[in-house]
């Protein structure tokens, strides 16, 4: 299947991607858990990559499921829990994205509501 992904910027909502693209996604993460599990090594593709992770709200899965993914493809992901950041405690989003977007490759957000997302997207972009 013949999928593009070139005019996707941002993950925010499943509306963000065509159906096509959302089952192209679902059949690509299982061919990569196959792959896994017959003890094949993943390409490297996010070597001397660094992944941001900001969470606001805690998650298990969601915080052991990335940083491992991350990891499995070569990159490092860093964590940034509420208690890392200065959100909050007297900057805003925008500051803390400008600065946070500026050092690494990719953002992942794990945040508390939906509108602290739309209201936090990477003014970098």
């Amino acid at each position: 299947m013949d999928v593009s992904f070139e005019n996707v910027k941002h993950f925010i909502t499943l509306a963000d991607f065509t159906p096509k693209q959302v089952l192209w996604l679902i059949k690509r993460s299982m061919e990569i858990k196959s792959e896994l599990k017959k003890g094949n090594k993943l390409p490297q593709y996010f070597s001397g990559k660094t992944l941001g992770m900001f969470f606001t709200k805690r998650s298990t899965r969601t915080r052991v499921s990335s940083e491992s993914g991350w990891a499995c493809y070569g990159g490092h992901p860093m964590f940034l829990g509420k208690d890392d950041i200065q959100v909050g405690g007297g900057e805003p989003w925008k500051d803390t994205s400008i600065v946070v977007s500026s050092m690494v490759d990719c953002i992942l957000a794990r945040l508390g509501g939906h509108e602290e997302i739309e209201v936090s997207i990477f003014y970098k972009y």
